[in-house]
């Protein structure tokens, strides 16, 4: 009987001298952690952040229609016209110098559904 309380009293870290509990507790890694490399290759061909989507969601063969369906005048407004095209050579750095526009911002936003469903 004495033998038993001693056993819990080890498993429940009450016992001080016990070395097997000296250091910090071990913690398990997350789940979500594990397989990593094949998530980061998958994410390699599919765009994650919104910067991301927007680049891929410009660089559409036919996104000069798709955004005059929306926005008539661009067929008319070449400096809006060369910061989209800008954007699509350029890409996420691209992007990141013309993200104060308002022009440029306020065509974005009108697709703002399509472009977070754009995969």
């Amino acid at each position: 009987r004495q033998h038993l309380q001693r056993q819990r009293s080890h498993s429940a870290g009450e016992v001080a001298d016990d070395s097997r509990h000296a250091g910090p507790p071990i913690i398990p890694r997350p789940s979500s952690t594990f397989g990593t490399i094949s998530r980061n290759h998958n994410q390699d061909q599919m765009p994650v952040a919104y910067n991301d989507k927007i680049v891929a969601f410009l660089r559409q063969p036919n996104i000069f229609e798709i955004l005059q369906e929306r926005q008539p005048d661009l067929i008319r407004n070449h400096s809006l016209r060369e910061k989209v095209q800008f954007i699509r050579s350029e890409g996420t750095s691209g992007l990141g110098r013309l993200s104060s526009d308002a022009d440029l911002v306020m065509l974005l936003s009108l697709f703002e559904d399509e472009i977070m469903s754009y995969v």
